[in-house]
């Protein structure tokens, strides 16, 4: 039987199970001799993880085998039709700046020697009765003021990432005559910094987010995930969701009814995260759902096509064959993806309103 092993600085091996039944060489780096190409305030055990993870994930390597397409029932559970959207309901999008990263990590099959610059957006919707929902925060400004501490070293080697001044959502939502402490709820998808890092900054809002999803983040630390307890260690209450799964909605396993009027859906989509959430808007020329990292950009859902970054590889492969058969049961339907706005480009939808961020030059 073979492995992938890599070797720490004192010649314990980390092993890759996974690829034992698919790998045909054994691979052995003594990593004390290139710590310091990587900075000294990097420990070798995280260096050995980083190392493996891209020894595991490159394309080439094969060490995924190729999985079966789950079942999913052509069934719209609770779905009317003919599909009837809410008058007045608004969908607004705001860019709160752009990573950078190798797109081998965004989607499978995609070249870790080439990058790629996605956006980080932010959504708002305005509810008919005067209500403003905002889901996903996107970055914070401390991306500027403090990388290296808020960013932690793994993260910082892999991205590149840019925030012009005044690009947070507060301040967007200010220029656009949107007064933050106006904001009912925030629905945070997940807990990562580029989808979190404004959500303290709602004092008046009830903050939305799954219940596994807070456990998780508790339970990780800055230097090796993407959660950083910086964004959200302020926040004195959330409104934790519970899924009951005798509440399917469309093809998703549960749903909750965030206003209780039918406009807006949060529905499980977990892989990227144990408590990854979306938000099925239900726009009047069409609904949208909201996939943030569950679908982080087209190749996504179009291809189902894996993130580097899936907590729950088995329950990501479920997720995204759910969307898929959403997406092909309700033709109108449209799908807004945590790092991809193409959509906004090709979609005929109306209520969609973007709000590009202009730049002095």
């Amino acid at each position: 039987m073979t492995s992938v092993v890599i070797l720490s600085s004192d010649r314990s091996p980390i092993v890759c199970v996974k690829c034992r039944a698919t790998r045909s060489a054994v691979i052995g780096l003594d990593l004390s001799r290139v710590v310091t190409g990587f900075g000294r305030h990097a420990s070798i055990r995280t260096i050995s993880l980083l190392l493996l993870a891209f020894t595991c994930w490159a394309p080439s390597t094969g060490c995924e085998r190729a999985r079966r397409v789950p079942r999913v029932e052509p069934i719209l559970h609770g779905w009317e039709r003919p599909y009837r959207g809410v008058p007045g309901l608004e969908l607004h999008v705001f860019e709160t700046g752009k990573l950078s990263l190798p797109r081998g990590s965004v989607f499978q099959g995609g070249s870790w020697f080439e990058r790629e610059e996605l956006p980080v957006p932010a959504y708002v919707v305005r509810h008919p009765d005067g209500r403003t929902i905002v889901f996903d925060t996107g970055f914070s400004p401390r991306i500027n003021t403090d990388p290296n501490r808020y960013l932690g070293f793994m993260v910082s080697i892999l991205g590149g990432f840019a925030m012009a001044e005044g690009q947070d959502l507060v301040s967007q939502l200010r220029e656009a005559g949107i007064d933050s402490a106006t904001v009912s709820h925030v629905v945070v998808s997940h807990l990562h910094f580029d989808h979190a890092g404004m959500v303290a900054d709602f004092p008046e809002a009830e903050l939305v987010v799954n219940a596994s999803e807070l456990a998780s983040a508790d339970a990780a630390t800055t230097d090796t995930s993407l959660y950083n307890a910086l964004d959200y260690e302020k926040v004195e209450s959330w409104k934790a969701l519970e899924f009951d799964t005798d509440r399917p909605l469309a093809t998703f396993v549960s749903h909750v009814d965030l206003l209780g009027d039918g406009s807006l859906y949060v529905v499980p989509l977990p892989g990227h995260t144990t408590g990854g959430i979306g938000l099925l808007v239900r726009l009047s020329d069409g609904p949208v759902l909201l996939a943030a990292d569950a679908a982080p950009v087209e190749e996504s859902w179009r291809y189902a096509a894996m993130p580097f970054w899936a907590e729950d590889r088995d329950a990501w492969w479920e997720t995204i064959w759910r969307i898929k058969r959403f997406l092909q049961l309700v033709p109108d339907a449209a799908v807004l993806g945590g790092h991809d706005t193409q959509a906004l480009s090709i979609e005929d939808h109306r209520t969609i309103i973007s709000h590009p961020f202009e730049t002095e030059n």
